[in-house]
């Protein structure tokens, strides 16, 4: 079965770590591969960033459709045209936001969003309003994030205030958080932390192995019509 995860982004710096994550999450089945767009914007911050890469993500989710994919995971917590691409494709289509969100809710009761920057706390605060405790950030750009010292660092912080505030699970609001002592954290604090790419990809393999995808009540296929 193939799994693939498409970067919303047309930079790669990510991808070996993102794959290396997703690779101690998947079944011994499983062929999970990496892919970026080929234009857009270099990251994900913001909703306008959202905006400039949404067409490009649901061409490029039909490309790997029609490529033979069996499932493919939108990588990136803004889920960016997520549903459009539920509309348009015939294989499962999850996104990082979604499936980490539905997890969490399932472990706790509280919860806690750490994301990169204040682009992304107004726009998370905005989409999950209710549905979470707090939502805040690391203050650092999303570009930097290979800074696995430093990254690590401000998410030790947040995590410390999470848990003050009486967060119950924390979940890392941006897929390019990686190369972090998780399970360190975990047992420092006594709080579950939910990673995106590993809840995407628990939830992207349970659809497509058993023959699910999004609903076309939910979700109906477009009509088609002259784009220009």
């Amino acid at each position: 079965m193939r799994i693939d995860i498409l970067v919303p982004v047309y930079v790669d710096m990510w991808n070996e770590g993102i794959l290396k994550e997703a690779i101690t999450s998947k079944a011994p089945d499983v062929d999970l591969r990496v892919t970026n767009l080929d234009g857009g914007v270099p990251s994900m911050e913001s909703a306008y960033d959202v905006a400039i890469g949404a067409r490009l993500v649901v061409e490029k989710a039909q490309q790997l459709e029609k490529e033979g994919s069996d499932g493919i995971i939108v990588y990136c917590f803004k889920d960016p045209a997520l549903e459009a691409c539920k509309e348009k494709l015939d294989i499962p289509v999850v996104g990082l936001r979604e499936s980490s969100i539905a997890l969490a809710g399932i472990i706790g009761d509280s919860i806690s969003v750490i994301t990169s920057r204040k682009y992304s706390v107004s726009y998370y605060s905005r989409a999950l309003k209710d549905k979470v405790k707090s939502v805040t950030c690391l203050g650092i750009p999303v570009l930097e994030f290979l800074d696995y010292s430093r990254v690590e660092k401000a998410l030790e912080e947040r995590v410390a205030e999470s848990v003050n505030i009486g967060c119950d699970v924390v979940v890392l609001g941006c897929g390019s958080i990686l190369g972090v002592d998780f399970k360190r954290l975990e047992k420092t604090y006594g709080v579950s932390i939910i990673r995106p790419v590993a809840a995407a990809v628990a939830a992207c393999d349970f659809l497509a192995r058993n023959g699910l995808k999004q609903s076309r009540i939910a979700y109906p296929s477009p009509e088609i019509k002259e784009i220009k």
